[in-house]
């Protein structure tokens, strides 16, 4: 049977990055514990292999996102991004899945995929595994609130993620949430009220720079992927050529299945690298 070949058109599908943050009305202030109640039956469903109640309590959880009543733990942040990834897996979005998981990881560095859900050889756990085996991802300053202090994905701090995406809760000095919001891969924009930041000013003579350690490894990712990709396209023919004689079939499948993922995290890894790259200038 030549199936179960790597995806490859899906491959470059999760690269773009959104630029807005959840937004929902809210009828009444969600708990973190009703909240982690929804990610339970959307574990549930996924687990049960009923798709269609696993988005409706999904869709349920993002929309709630923004009524969250208390500050968010570390715990319940790596379970709303679990969720994520196993949306973006049923979209067959695996560059997505990776970047959810690195998300999760990032929330939950000891976190362990569960061997009922993904087994050994099942994809999703080949997507934890390069999600686990990618470089950690650089992090840049958020802009300081108005008033209180941030979380983010669930502990304080005033750093985030390059190009990951993220939960933000602004609190304020009793600990009580002010605002709430889940902000996608990539974006710059602020979900809080924050404190106006001097504008710099180019210098006399001076030139915009970026880092070029940052570039450099964008680049190389970039090429590297491309070549990885290249090869296990050719492979994918090789495997699709009806005059290709089927003991050589089962070889060629893990060929191109080996060097379409490791193209998408070699993808993944210039994106991560160029945003940060020019998240990050210098004047």
């Amino acid at each position: 049977m030549r199936t179960h070949l790597f995806p490859l058109a899906v491959m470059l599908a999760g690269f773009a990055l959104s630029a807005a943050p959840a937004q929902a009305a809210c009828d009444k202030p969600v708990s973190p514990g009703e909240l982690a109640r929804m990610l339970s039956t959307a574990d549930a469903a996924f687990g049960n292999m009923d798709a269609v109640s696993f988005r409706s309590a999904l869709s349920l959880v993002r929309s709630s996102i923004p009524c969250l009543s208390g500050p968010l733990a570390e715990s319940q942040a790596a379970a709303y991004h679990r969720a994520e990834a196993y949306d973006a897996f049923l979209n067959r979005d695996h560059a997505a899945v990776v970047q959810q998981f690195r998300a999760l990881l990032s929330a939950s560095p000891g976190y362990r995929l569960s061997d009922q859900v993904a087994p050994d050889g099942h994809p999703l756990r080949t997507d934890f595994e390069i999600a686990q085996g990618l470089p950690t991802e650089p992090s840049r300053p958020l802009p300081p609130p108005v008033a209180g202090s941030l979380r983010v994905d669930g502990r304080a701090s005033t750093q985030a993620p390059v190009a990951l995406p993220f939960l933000v809760q602004q609190v304020d000095d009793e600990g009580n949430v002010l605002t709430s919001a889940l902000v996608e891969q990539g974006s710059t924009l602020t979900p809080y009220p924050a404190l106006q930041q001097p504008v710099p000013t180019l210098r006399s003579g001076g030139k915009r720079r970026v880092g070029v350690p940052l570039v450099a490894a964008a680049l190389v990712a970039g090429v590297a992927s491309a070549g990885l990709y290249g090869f296990s396209s050719a492979r994918a023919s090789d495997f699709w050529d009806p005059a290709t004689p089927d003991d050589e079939l089962q070889q060629l499948r893990r060929q191109t299945n080996a060097t379409g993922y490791a193209s998408l995290g070699a993808g993944i890894v210039a994106i991560g690298a160029g945003t940060a790259a020019v998240l990050t200038f210098v004047w």
